[in-house]
């Protein structure tokens, strides 16, 4: 990209380096590992075993709920097999 400068010098920001062309490092940028004391990290876990615990009881009251909906009427399923409602003439 040129620049016209006064007195007509054109200036090629490029090749000057004056013009930032984006990100030269490759690499991801990571978060610094933290170093947690006994005590934060005996939280963390028991946090991480609570919120595990709750992620599989949601699970199974899902799946609980949707046995019980399929065995209350068998006989409608909420998708047909074919892909096309019955509801149009």
């Amino acid at each position: 990209m040129p620049l016209l400068l006064s007195g007509g010098t054109v200036l090629n920001l490029h090749a000057t380096g004056l013009l930032h062309t984006g990100m030269t490092d490759s690499s991801p940028k990571t978060q610094p590992e933290q170093r947690l004391s006994a005590q934060a990290q005996a939280a963390r876990d028991d946090r991480m075993a609570r919120q595990a615990a709750a992620l599989r009881a949601n699970l199974r009251r899902r799946k609980e709920q949707a046995r019980s909906r399929q065995d209350a009427d068998p006989g409608s399923d909420p998708i047909p097999p074919n892909g096309v409602s019955k509801t149009c003439p």
